[in-house]
């Protein structure tokens, strides 16, 4: 389904600014049981190509809100060297998503779909995070 086909122009929304949002604190989801669901290939300016994968919607999420946890590889570009031509996207053999494929035990990114995995929490540069 096209980006298109799923968003709704909305005319003259009632725009507030800034709200205060409740900081949702992700620690309790430490170490809860999951399933890689969505396996979102996405094409960056700056970044070149990547992989976003995330579980289901993880069990106590607030209601209207979805957490998951999440993962993304870097992926690299294939080019044909005479003509130039994008022949397609991979990852290096001793690369962090080759790791990754052979840690879950699939081959491609799409037999991850479905691979159970244990959420973890982590802080990023000081910013919390769900990952696996």
């Amino acid at each position: 389904m096209s980006k298109e086909e799923t968003n709704n122009i909305v005319e003259n929304p009632k725009i507030l600014g800034a709200v205060e949002v409740e900081k949702l604190d992700l620690r309790p989801f430490k170490n809860q049981k999951a399933r890689i669901e969505k396996v979102e290939y996405v094409m960056h300016e700056a970044n070149g190509m990547y992989v976003k994968l995330s579980t289901n919607v993880l069990e106590g999420s607030p209601k209207g809100r979805e957490v998951r946890a999440s993962v993304i590889l870097g992926l690299i570009e294939k080019v044909d060297t005479e003509t130039d031509e994008v022949l397609g996207y991979g990852w290096g053999k001793e690369s962090k998503t080759a790791s990754f494929l052979q840690k879950m035990e699939v081959d491609t990114l799409e037999d991850l779909k479905g691979v159970e995995v244990i959420v973890l929490y982590d802080v990023v540069k000081g910013k919390d995070i769900l990952r696996f």
